[in-house]
């Protein structure tokens, strides 16, 4: 385990490995002690709120975004020096930019535009031809949504506000399929009435469109929080949920021990209107944080995430949890590791091991604000998780 501070933030990475259903071999892992680091020649910054990076053979690309405009720069990423910046003026003048979709070795800048006469969303998108450090051609639509779209009110620029995040981008673990995900605005504001609206829509390695659905959740938003959406390798897309029980907004009820909930997921097969959902009982453990991954050996979807016991600190990650859904909708090696108290006092203060040692006794000792980050499987069934202690 590490901590480093990076940017105001307290990083950890942590590894759990969950073994099913073979047992995992002993692996040494060499690190480097001894390393360089290379400066490259200087050159003319070009700062902006939004700064992307991406990397194609020896070429590495920065696309920055600035208000209306687009820089984009590439650098060669062996001498580190600068190739070639051009700057694409004007290019988001009443759009928003919504990120960079990266299918193989392409990339295809995404921006959405707003017909207020219409009442029409669209996505579109432009590739970016990596050698050239430019655009390909001429911007294609993607997609086109009736009616607004709900996103996140962000800075756009300096005093420029705008939504933002109306559209996410969940990918296959092959690489191969990317899902785009929206969600229309409610049209009812009372959460004990309304029901979300999902769109998804599957497009193929070369981004072309293979299907799209809407699909009305069967759940109030009140009973119902999305957790996390996936795509797997032919196409079919994963909605993850925790649900609660009796329909309100609680998590947990006045002098119940478990949780008030349940994890649903919910499984789209690939280019129909179909949805089977899989039910997922927790007992008495609470979800601090949870998400949908595709395992690369089977196809199967994995579920991985934390838990606590449901005290007062209901904030904190009290052990990791991790399971399997097959293509039958089967569940499979639900397991729940508690993270030891030893974990937590390795690189803590001495003040901080005292606390620990102490909520330890009443069961309620673990990290604050891990986010899971990655899950890797191996050949011989153990996992592999890597999460994140991150300060906002």
């Amino acid at each position: 385990m590490k901590r480093q501070l990076v940017h105001g933030a307290t990083v950890l990475f942590l590894l759990v490995a969950l073994v099913s259903p073979a047992s995992a071999q002993d692996d040494i892992v060499h690190t480097s002690k001894d390393f360089t680091v290379e400066l490259g020649p200087p050159y003319p910054v070009v700062d902006a709120p939004t700064k992307l990076y991406f990397t194609k053979g020896n070429t590495l690309i920065s696309v920055k975004i600035e208000g209306k405009d687009i820089t984009l720069m590439t650098h060669d990423a062996g001498t580190l020096k600068l190739r070639t910046t051009r700057l694409q003026e004007g290019e988001l003048k009443d759009r928003v930019f919504e990120g960079v979709i990266e299918l193989g070795d392409r990339f295809f800048l995404t921006y959405s535009e707003w017909d207020k006469a219409k009442g029409i969303m669209t996505l579109y998108e432009r590739e970016i031809d990596v050698e050239a450090g430019n655009f390909t051609e001429k911007a294609s639509e993607l997609l086109r949504v009736s009616g607004k779209v709900s996103g996140t009110l962000s800075m756009t620029g300096f005093y420029r506000f705008g939504v933002t995040d109306q559209f996410t981008y969940h990918y296959s673990h092959d690489g191969n399929k990317v899902m785009v995900q929206y969600r229309k605005k409610p049209e009812v504001k009372d959460d004990s009435k309304s029901h979300d609206l999902i769109g998804l829509v599957c497009f193929g390695p070369g981004l072309e469109k293979l299907w799209e659905q809407e699909f009305r959740m069967p759940y109030t938003e009140e009973e119902m929080d999305i957790e996390d959406y996936s795509v797997d390798r032919d196409g079919n897309s994963y909605i993850l949920a925790k649900v609660r029980k009796d329909g309100s907004d609680r998590d947990k009820k006045r002098g119940e021990d478990e949780a008030n909930y349940r994890i649903e997921l919910l499984r789209v097969k690939s280019n129909t209107s179909e949805v089977s959902t899989t039910p997922v009982a927790i007992g008495d453990k609470f979800i601090s944080s949870i998400g949908l991954y595709e395992a690369g050996d089977g196809g199967d979807m994995l579920c991985a995430g934390s838990y606590n016991t449901g005290g007062k600190k209901w904030y904190i990650a009290d052990g990791i949890f991790y399971f399997r859904l097959g293509k039958d909708g089967g569940v499979s090696n639900l397991v729940f590791h508690e993270i030891p108290v030893d974990i937590l006092n390795q690189y803590a203060s001495k003040g901080e091991k005292k606390k620990n040692d102490k909520a330890e006794e009443e069961d309620e000792a673990g990290f604050r604000s891990l986010e899971m980050r990655k899950l890797y499987v191996a050949q011989d069934g153990s996992a592999v998780i890597s999460g994140e202690q991150y300060y906002e």
